[in-house]
């Protein structure tokens, strides 16, 4: 009975993630249920053992990686009714970690027109056959909403997944892997570009793909330059606490000006940027050099600060 829920639930939540186009999540919560319900088959009202199989595959193109498909999905135990029951899901899969990618198109587009029939489709009209004796994903009451838009995005992330490896690529060969031509696959190439997804340029004369090149050098100086500038402000503001603790000054939450006054009140030497903190001693003044007069000599920012750590008082 708790499998039972367990998996009505793991179902329920893919079947609603998919309608939403949240893809990951539905492939992530599919791949809860138990095998139980592909051998009883329970709640086959909503979704088959060879629909939950055949949602797994095509979601698991879009949101997973290679070693995840693999780990997460083909190695699983718990799945694999549910494969041995749709086979054209397993072979999807399969192909896209072997980067056979003519393949893993093939096999998406069989699970859109050879599902094994199931009770709960009414039938799918067609002129040359009224009464088919199976069900296709274009008939799925829960599949057909997102579609074309999941066909598209697989095959666009088949094609980035096929680039990213190379720094130049020709498009004749890889419209050969695609089983396309040349012409098709240069508008996926140019439609990825164009949206940032893909870091090439298209050599038309050439007939091929270049990666943009970055300048590693660079970025890496600009990392070490921002980490470096990240530390000096946190060993910044560590000291204005080790200070302000020193003196006994805290601000109360919602005091407003009593609350600046109170600051005011406590740590000698500090810029008025950092609150006025001036000891209370004299109005702070800035002289014409920037320094702080607190009527007893000048004293440059943070000077209040550097003799008390001269004078071992943190």
């Amino acid at each position: 009975m708790c499998r039972s829920i367990q998996g009505k639930v793991a179902i329920s939540r893919g079947v609603a993630a998919l309608a939403r186009r949240h893809f990951s999540t539905a492939v992530l919560s599919l791949a809860e249920t138990p095998a139980s319900v592909a051998s009883q088959g329970i709640f086959n009202q909503v979704a088959s053992a060879e629909d939950i199989a055949m949602y797994i595959a095509m979601t698991a193109l879009v949101s997973f990686s290679r070693s995840e498909v693999k780990a997460t999905l083909l190695d699983r135990r718990s799945l694999r009714p549910f494969f041995d029951a749709a086979p054209a899901a397993r072979r999807c899969l399969q192909a896209f970690l072997d980067s056979e990618y003519a393949q893993c198109i093939a096999e998406t587009q069989a699970m859109q027109v050879c599902i094994p029939p199931r009770n709960r489709h009414p039938p799918c009209m067609h002129a040359s056959h009224p009464y088919p004796s199976q069900s296709t994903l274009q008939c799925d009451p829960w599949a057909k909403p997102v579609l074309a838009e999941l066909v598209a995005a697989i095959r666009m992330q088949l094609v980035r997944q096929y680039c990213l490896p190379y720094s130049a690529i020709s498009l004749n060969k890889m419209a050969a892997a695609f089983a396309c031509s040349e012409e098709v696959l240069t508008a996926d190439v140019v439609e990825l570009i164009s949206s940032g997804s893909l870091p090439f340029r298209v050599d038309s004369a050439a007939g091929k793909l270049i990666a943009k090149q970055s300048d590693k050098r660079a970025a890496s100086y600009a990392r070490a330059q921002q980490a470096a500038d990240d530390f000096v402000a946190a060993s910044q503001g560590v000291l204005v606490r080790m200070s302000a603790e020193l003196h006994g000054v805290s601000a109360q939450k919602g005091s407003g000006d009593a609350a600046g006054r109170g600051i005011a009140s406590g740590v000698p030497g500090m810029p008025r940027g950092l609150g006025g903190l001036g000891g209370g001693r004299s109005p702070l003044v800035e002289d014409e050099e920037g320094d702080i007069d607190l009527g007893g000599g000048s004293l440059g920012p943070f000077d209040g600060l550097r003799s008390g750590i001269a004078g071992g008082e943190f």
